[in-house]
């Protein structure tokens, strides 16, 4: 088992814990580039993303509860992309092009500050999904 997700003749298929490890990745890139663009004028989101554990089995429980908190603020610099990528359901469902056009936005945002090569190929199945306006499946 694993997750993938398809769009046309674009594929991406992972063991869950590589596709956790490039969610986590995302996260981190999200964390660094909320704390750069927003941080200093928000001192109480900038206490909470310290205090998120990076490393822990709840990291996205966390994620989406702190983004529920803040969502405001995320959604005014471009990030609600990253809020719909990791609150998706791994193993059934699906993003439509107006979802992957709002996760590539926000994707394109914080790419300075993730180091995930693994995720060019996520994102191809996103442009795909944009460019045919084309449902991508999460299997």
């Amino acid at each position: 088992m694993g997750f993938c997700v398809s769009c046309l003749d674009q594929l991406l298929s992972l063991p869950y814990t590589q596709w956790n490890y490039i969610r986590m990745n995302i996260i981190t890139a999200f964390i660094k580039c909320v704390n750069k663009k927003i941080g200093k004028r928000h001192p109480s989101l900038t206490e909470d993303l310290s205090q998120m554990d990076l490393t822990s089995n709840d990291l996205f429980v966390s994620f989406i509860e702190m983004y529920h908190k803040y969502s405001a603020h995320f959604d005014k610099i471009g990030l609600a992309g990253i809020y719909l990528l990791i609150n998706k359901n791994d193993n059934e469902g699906s993003y439509n092009p107006e979802e992957s056009s709002i996760i590539l936005d926000s994707l394109q945002k914080i790419s300075q500050y993730y180091t995930c090569l693994e995720l060019d190929d996520f994102v191809k199945v996103l442009q795909k999904s944009k460019e045919c306006s084309q449902v991508v499946l999460i299997e």
